[in-house]
């Protein structure tokens, strides 16, 4: 086990990156975070996000003619794109809101995830991304170089609702203060919705996969379609452009909200890739016991190798350097490797991380281990 670094490049957005929204820009930028990975001889991760941002591709405004000078081209058409919260048009969600620690206002909708001019603009942006990356691959002369390049994973946390949360009569908002917004926010423990504050969302996909027309919120094995659609489409657009991606055992595909009662877990199990999920847990849990619906279905998936990677770790609760390393040796399943394995762990986010001297002592004390 060792150390190494990853990123997360938005390749529909600024938001994040260090780099404007062309993607060539965007090019740039990835060969110059893995010539840097080779310069200081650590493996790197490469995250190609085209999920979490994407008010670049002037799909979502429907609703304002006065955005278009801001960013948000406007076109009415563009409510195919977005989200509803019930079968028809007129209940199109114009803003959401988010929680990475607390709660902010996102300027975008959540993303219809079938829609087929966004996955044209999905498929053309990561192609483009994934391309950089073949291109730094295949100008290495030693394997060792390239074997630096340990995951490109595709999207962060997809999911439907989650990251793209949306209040009841949630469009009156949009136009006052944030301070003025609710604050309840999601409970997962309440189901898919987050809760009755919230509105189910993914109607827009159902209708457009032609799953159904009609009835009740999507279920997780509708959503776990939904997203399985978008993440077939990245990664044949990514193996286009790069066929040996197929066999390099280092593509992952990240879902969002997933849980035994959640979207499934199999929803980011798409061939060939991996799955990543995201952990951020209290010192003495573990990613998935035996019996767990993540142990089942990976098992079902990749009998061989049964491996996962952690998209995004951290331990909410670790004080001392003991809390840590229990942490950190729970993640990893040392304890339990015969059931599953985790080939990553990205920590999320650094700062905080290494800034705490119990983190990282007890990180130097399990990599001696």
């Amino acid at each position: 086990m060792t150390i190494g670094f990853t990123y997360q490049f938005e390749v529909l957005d600024c938001f994040l990156s260090p780099h404007d929204c062309e993607l060539t820009e965007t090019g740039k930028s990835i060969d110059a975070f893995l010539n840097a990975c080779v310069e200081i001889q650590v493996p790197c991760g490469i995250t190609i996000d085209p999920y979490q941002f994407w008010k670049e591709t002037n799909l979502w405004n429907w609703f304002d003619p006065s955005l278009s000078d801001n960013g948000g081209g406007y076109n009415p058409d563009n409510v195919e794109n977005v989200e509803w919260t019930n079968f028809s048009n007129t209940s199109a969600t114009s803003i959401s809101w988010r929680n990475w620690g607390s709660q902010f206002r996102m300027t975008t909708p959540q993303p219809n995830i079938a829609s087929p001019k966004l996955l044209e603009q999905v498929s053309n942006a990561v192609g483009a991304a994934v391309s950089v990356v073949r291109s730094w691959y295949e100008r290495q002369s030693s394997s060792k170089n390239k074997n630096l390049l340990v995951s490109l994973k595709i999207a962060e946390e997809l999911d439907v609702g989650a990251n793209f949360f949306f209040y009841k009569n949630g469009n009156t908002y949009r136009t006052e203060s944030p301070s003025k917004d609710p604050r309840t926010g999601p409970d997962w423990s309440k189901g898919l919705s987050g809760g009755p504050e919230l509105e189910a969302l993914g109607y827009n996909m159902l209708r457009t996969l032609n799953l159904r027309h009609d009835g009740g919120p999507p279920t997780r094995d509708e959503i776990k379609i939904g997203i399985q659609n978008y993440f077939n489409t990245t990664i044949q657009s990514a193996i286009n452009v790069w066929p040996l991606l197929k066999d390099l055992n280092i593509l992952f595909t990240h879902g969002g909200l997933v849980g035994d009662h959640l979207i499934p877990w199999s929803s980011a199990m798409v061939e060939p890739s991996s799955p990543a999920y995201s952990f951020y847990l209290s010192k003495s849990q573990r990613p998935g016991g035996e019996s767990s619906e993540l142990a089942q279905s990976l098992t079902s998936y990749d009998p061989t190798r049964r491996q996962f990677a952690v998209g995004e770790y951290f331990c909410v609760d670790c004080t001392e350097s003991q809390d840590w390393l229990q942490s950190l040796e729970n993640i990893f399943l040392l304890h339990n490797s015969s059931t599953l394995f985790v080939r990553i762990v990205s920590v999320y986010n650094l700062s905080p991380f290494a800034s705490s001297k119990y983190a990282v002592d007890a990180l130097h004390q399990f990599l001696l281990q």
